[in-house]
């Protein structure tokens, strides 16, 4: 297992626990947000907000399931590498929603750290597919006996 697999099945695992979490924390808040609704009269597009949000929760989850079935088959780190990519753009979108929607809502310490996870989960497929067979391992372009190599 090379270090790009290891770094995305520990990343994975760590998906999928805060994953669950946030999906719960969301689903609580979308319950206390008809509450709010009705007392204070809050624009009902709150409700769109927090369902991206819970979606952000839900793909983490998954795609850290994901990463965990697949992080020892280096076949599967282009695929591994678009989930990534996904769930970072899933992401962004519910920040830039809640930013819009809910500026009160919106802090940068959010967006940083609900970003960490799945760009570290992309660096770990990046490195996956790049490992021992890749362009920069054994067999590759600058592999054992080439120029410049101890």
């Amino acid at each position: 297992m090379n270090s790009g697999s290891k770094m995305l099945q520990v990343i994975s695992i760590l998906m999928i626990v805060f994953g669950a979490i946030a999906t719960v924390i969301e689903l609580i808040g979308l319950l206390g947000l008809a509450v709010l609704i009705e007392t204070f009269g809050l624009p009902g597009i709150l409700y769109l907000v927090y369902i991206v949000l819970m979606l952000s929760g839900i793909a983490e989850l998954v795609i850290g399931i994901i990463g965990v079935i697949n992080c020892k088959d280096q076949s599967k780190a282009q695929m591994l590498l678009t989930c990534g990519i996904v769930i970072i753009v899933i992401t962004v979108l519910g920040n830039i929603m809640s930013l819009i929607f809910y500026s009160d809502g919106f802090n940068v310490f959010s967006l940083v750290s609900g970003l960490l996870f799945p760009i570290l989960f992309t660096v770990g497929a990046i490195q996956m597919k790049n490992g021992p067979t890749g362009p920069m391992g054994p067999g590759g372009p600058a592999g054992p006996g080439a120029p410049g190599q101890f």
